[in-house]
């Protein structure tokens, strides 16, 4: 995260108190501490569009009301972190079209900066404009994905919002298009999986598998493939981070969707978070609060 987005969001507990109107969590991101630990933590935004953080960490009480649009607050959209039909843009349409199923595919690799395939100019921007292509671990399970290369010490904060323990960065693609080509080379040639489920990340937690990426895809294989880009090796997550947490006679719960945060929050990586209600420990997905109205909350 960039420090602009640090110095706006790096609001006191206490302060949530004083929020009267129902907030909804707008997103998810991952602090940094000196110690290089990572936290998650929720975006709260409220009806002035002011903005205020809760770290995902020590006793929390929290109850969620439906899911919202994040533009309008439409109660009607009922998915996590989406707008609703009214507030979608043709141009956001355009692009996720991209995004997800690649220009390849849809346009048979016919998008050029001077003409736009999809005719919808202000996308321009966000198509023709660097990435990074990366794939990574969670336990045994290897997904790859994109996101776009920005400066600054989080640059690659989206591996480290989706919990891998660690990754190969490979960069820049100049454009969309030349980034979901490669992306998808990998998932075809090499069969790298475009996701790694809930519970998945969850039963890599609780039966940790010690392994390494170069187990299945050496680093001279990688440099081979992408002869013309830089590569880099990240360490993020720890592995067998749950020992000195879940004793053996502890009672373990998965519940991807959660209405209440209601105990103690023990452990985060990505957007898996753990709490422990006495003896019970329950797994759930933070990225599923995207999008939720808090109907009532306490900083304990």
């Amino acid at each position: 995260m960039d420090e602009q987005l640090n110095l706006i969001y790096l609001v006191q507990k206490e302060e949530i108190l004083s929020i009267y109107w129902k907030p909804m969590i707008s997103k998810y991101f991952v602090t940094v501490t000196d110690s290089d630990i990572f936290n998650t933590n929720l975006l709260v935004r409220t009806a002035t569009s002011e903005f205020f953080k809760i770290s995902l960490n020590g006793l929390l009480s929290i109850n969620f009301g439906s899911y919202c649009c994040l533009r309008c607050g439409n109660t009607s959209s009922t998915i996590s972190g989406r707008l609703c039909a009214e507030c979608k843009t043709s141009e956001e349409e355009a692009f996720e079209n991209c995004l997800f199923r690649s220009p390849h595919a849809i346009y048979e690799n016919k998008c050029l900066i001077e003409k736009p395939a999809c005719n919808e100019k202000s996308n321009i921007e966000k198509c023709f404009r660097d990435y990074y292509l990366y794939f990574g671990r969670f336990g045994e399970h290897i997904k790859v994905g994109i996101s776009r290369l920005s400066l600054g010490k989080f640059k690659y904060r989206r591996p480290i919002e989706q919990g891998l323990n660690e990754a190969i960065v490979v960069y820049p693609f100049r454009s969309l298009n030349e980034v979901t080509a490669a992306e998808r080379l990998l998932i075809d040639e090499f069969g790298m999986k475009e996701s790694i489920t809930f519970l998945e990340k969850v039963s890599s937690l609780e039966e940790p598998c010690l392994i390494k990426i170069e187990d299945f895809y050496p680093i001279t294989q990688i440099r081979e493939l992408f002869v013309d880009k830089n590569i880099k090796q990240l360490s993020l997550y720890p592995d067998n981070p749950l020992n000195d947490i879940i004793s053996g006679d502890s009672i373990i719960k998965s519940e991807k969707f959660i209405d209440q945060l209601k105990g103690l929050i023990v452990f985060t990586q990505g957007n898996i978070g753990l709490i422990k209600r006495g003896h019970e420990f329950t797994f759930f997905d933070i990225s599923k609060l995207v999008g939720r109205i808090i109907e009532s909350e306490k900083q304990w």
